[in-house]
């Protein structure tokens, strides 16, 4: 059983001698805490769930390392908490009035949608698990595996590392194959990247930051809202009502596969459909590829979706043609319609509801006497300041934490706006719309972009919810419409000169 009175909150290890400094992240009582909007250590949601420190922040939200007292495993929590649209009273996290109360309300729906999604997916290997939602504070929680490891773009960045053909089919063949599960249930993931790819030390990625996830329709795929990053997100990502799926995702895969091989950023995709400037992988000097590998992520990555692959399966086929499962599922029909077919019924339910969600039971351990000894520990501490794997891949496990280490040093003397807090690897923590890093959990990049979506609503109200977002809107245009009222927004488009956008808006119908 736990002894939470030697927990510590910047790890959740067991800590000897709390004197002294932690010695597995260096977290010390007598270290002055900063100010923040975050619950104090040692909180408990749920009645379960032991608060150790924040481990990263962004403007929708607050993740904390902790403890499940139940099960007696680290796990990460995230809390709903979007800046701009309410503030901290006591524990509580409380709407602020008038249509910030709304915004809310709304950014609350689309939180509870990707709890809803994840849930659906602990069976998948290699995606970051779900494990339980909790409404408590006036606000939600929800709560995944915490996963130990560095993202990916990290990885490549602290150690200038870059990985050959073989290398990149092992790492990524376990999340193409997780990619092309999501989209065998109707769902996008719609924010791949080396970001939300978690490398651990036994050298196993974790695909995390569900945050962008949706539901989508095999047969009318285009009322999507725009997310993306720039390098991995293709073309019809940066428009609203384009045509998204499973060749979205793919685009993505291909995008990472590109850069780990190349070390370099793929161009972004609304600038190649301008001019392409995009090197295949066999033109590169210094590469050593198979052309068969080359073509299959040059086809991936083509601009115009139809001329992609339609599906990973199709994609896996070619360049893991020794996997005898390459290829025979198909996640999707094997066409591209370029009009939709109509509005299909939902393959899943309602967002709104959350009853289907039941938590993740794991081992039986510690209840009882480790929940009344937290309990206690809660109480009092307001009294002290607070302040896959391969063979191949052996050496990981002393070459990342040294990465761990030169990360700290580089923060630590560098000047940045965002500090990581007590521990020492780079994670991210799965949510909606959450712009955040997180340390040794679980989602979410702060260079995606994400756009609200604005379709079908009033101009007005449009143009404030940018505002809101931190976009500028810098052009409103307009044309008839015979399905969209007078007024009523059409479409919006991203404009790559900075956080602007672009809206289309009803002049109702031709007479």
């Amino acid at each position: 059983m736990i002894d939470v009175k030697h927990l510590c909150p910047g790890c959740m290890e067991y800590w000897e001698d709390t004197e002294r400094p932690c010695p597995c992240c260096g977290f010390s009582w007598k270290t002055p805490a900063k100010a923040g909007r975050e619950l104090p250590p040692f909180t408990i949601l749920g009645g379960r769930y032991l608060l150790g420190n924040r481990i990263g922040t962004g403007g929708f939200g607050i993740i904390y390392i902790a403890m499940d007292l139940e099960t007696e495993e680290t796990v990460a929590v995230k809390e709903f908490f979007p800046v701009s649209y309410a503030e901290r009273v006591g524990q509580d996290v409380t709407a602020l009035p008038g249509e910030d109360g709304r915004y809310f309300r709304e950014a609350l729906g689309s939180f509870r949608k990707e709890a809803r999604i994840l849930s659906g997916f602990t069976d998948v290997e290699n995606v970051i698990r779900y494990r339980d939602y909790v409404m408590e504070n006036k606000t939600a929680y929800l709560i995944t595996d915490y996963v130990k490891g560095i993202d990916l773009g990290q990885y490549m960045k602290i150690t200038g590392k870059t990985f050959s053909q073989e290398e990149v089919l092992d790492l990524m063949h376990p999340i193409l194959m997780a990619v092309d599960t999501l989209h065998s249930r109707h769902v996008l993931h719609r924010d791949v990247s080396p970001e939300n790819l978690i490398l651990s030390p036994e050298g196993r990625l974790t695909l995390i930051d569900f945050g962008g996830a949706r539901e989508y329709d095999p047969e009318d795929t285009r009322n999507l809202t725009v997310i993306l990053k720039h390098g991995y997100a293709p073309d019809e990502q940066y428009h609203s009502g384009s045509r998204q799926g499973p060749w979205t995702d793919l685009y993505a895969c291909c995008a990472v596969m590109y850069q780990m091989i190349s070390g370099i950023l793929p161009q972004d995709g609304a600038d190649r459909r301008i001019k392409d400037d995009l090197l295949p992988l066999d033109e590169i000097g210094g590469l050593t590829v198979t052309e068969t590998f080359a073509r299959a992520i040059e086809k991936g990555m083509t601009i115009h979706a139809p001329d992609r692959y339609l599906s990973i399966s199709r994609l896996m086929a070619d360049i893991c043609p020794e996997d005898p499962n390459a290829g025979k599922t198909e996640s999707r029909p094997e066409t591209y319609k370029s009009e939709p077919a109509g509005t299909a019924e939902k393959r899943t339910g309602s967002s709104e509801g959350l009853s289907d969600l039941q938590p993740y039971r794991g081992p039986e351990s510690g209840k009882g006497e480790a929940h009344r000894a937290a309990k206690a520990l809660a109480e009092g501490a307001d009294k002290k300041e607070t302040g896959h794997s391969h063979t191949f891949y052996k050496w990981l496990k002393y070459l990342i934490p040294a990465a761990l280490i030169l990360t700290g040093l580089i923060i630590f003397f560098s000047v940045t706006e965002k500090q990581p807090d007590q521990t020492g690897t780079t994670e991210k923590a799965a949510t909606g719309n959450m712009d955040q890093t997180v340390e040794g959990t679980a989602e979410d990049s702060t260079d995606a972009v994400i756009v609200p979506d604005v379709t079908g609503q009033s101009l007005a109200y449009a143009e404030e919810t940018m505002r809101k977002a931190g976009f500028d809107v810098a052009k409103v245009s307009y044309e008839y419409s015979d399905t969209v009222s007078y007024g009523d927004v059409i479409g919006y488009q991203l404009d790559m000169e900075g956080m602007r956008v672009q809206i289309l808006v009803s002049n109702g119908r031709q007479q």
